[in-house]
């Protein structure tokens, strides 16, 4: 609930709409209820292009939804490799704790996605 055009287009994979929406000045920073960015939502969904796109438009990887989860703690749990990489290379910090004390790593494991952990410790930090 709470979401914009913008975080219903990332969850969809609007390529498209979400273009227009961001060139028509919609914010990509915006929380939904569950205090999640489009960044979140895309990476929860292993939208890889609408994350390319987001993070062109300047979307910050650091940014905390209610849970204290940044975008790569949500791919990390998903076991999205991908998305990891892609985070990882747009300056993702694996450092940051969430509101369980887990870092993006830590949250990897918890789920059991060994593949996942693996990127993340050879993550510069």
């Amino acid at each position: 609930a709470g979401n914009t055009a913008l975080h219903l287009a990332c969850q969809n994979s609007h390529s498209q709409s979400t273009r227009v929406l961001l060139l028509g000045g919609s914010r990509a920073d915006l929380k939904n209820n569950a205090g999640d960015t489009c960044l979140h939502v895309a990476a929860r969904y292993n939208h890889l292009s609408i994350i390319r796109l987001l993070l062109s438009a300047f979307c910050s990887v650091h940014e905390k939804n209610q849970a204290g989860d940044t975008a790569l703690h949500v791919a990390a749990a998903l076991n999205h490799k991908k998305v990891v990489k892609l985070l990882l290379e747009a300056g993702a910090d694996g450092t940051i704790i969430n509101n369980a004390g887990q870092t993006p790593l830590e949250t990897a494991r918890y789920h059991n996605n060994p593949e996942v952990a693996l990127l993340l410790t050879k993550a510069p930090q």
